[in-house]
């Protein structure tokens, strides 16, 4: 049985399609007002932070090695990139916080203060993950698996073990989801 290399497996079709569909809901609804101000930027929030999630905890991230699938995630990340730098300075998706916050604390000074700042996250995961995966590539010549869910150190879909490198890859991946959403 021959594998078909010009199709997308089915879960990459489903997260795609609800990607793109889900991001071009929010733009119209945002310059059609169809959406309360304040949910909306919780919504896209939520919804970038999200679909990186999906890809780093699913089976996904084992696709994002085919450099085709690759690809099309990298245009979907910039595009958000550039909604980001579109709208880090509007005043709809501000942030408005407590009297008590202190913007000045070592913390807090780079936390953002807008609610888009999670539509860069997509953007510096794919760039860390590729990163990453010519690294495991080069020290096991395999690409890097995803740990989550996974109820055995054999992972189900490859059917390979799960190394201690795919570990702390997944790991970092996701202190960078974290970092990328919540910073200026």
């Amino acid at each position: 049985m021959t594998h078909d290399r010009t199709l997308l497996p089915v879960r990459q079709k489903i997260l795609l399609g609800l990607t793109i569909f889900v991001g071009l809901f929010f733009f119209v609804s945002y310059n059609l007002g169809l959406i309360d101000q304040g949910k909306l930027t919780l919504f896209i929030m939520f919804y970038s932070i999200g679909v990186t999630m999906w890809l780093l905890a699913f089976e996904t991230l084992v696709d994002l090695d085919d450099i085709r699938i690759f690809s099309i995630w990298l245009v979907i990340g910039l595009t958000q990139f550039c909604f980001y730098l579109l709208t880090k300075d509007n005043e709809n998706f501000k942030i408005y916080r407590s009297p008590k916050f202190d913007p000045n604390s070592f913390l807090n000074n780079y936390i953002s203060e807008t609610t888009t700042s999670s539509l860069k996250t997509l953007l510096f995961f794919l760039i860390a993950y590729r990163i990453f995966n010519t690294i495991m590539k080069k020290l096991t010549g395999n690409c890097i698996l995803n740990t989550y869910r996974q109820m055995s150190w054999s992972h189900n879909t490859i059917k390979r073990k799960i190394t201690g490198l795919d570990v702390v890859f997944n790991l970092l991946l996701f202190i960078i989801i974290i970092i990328s959403a919540l910073t200026r």
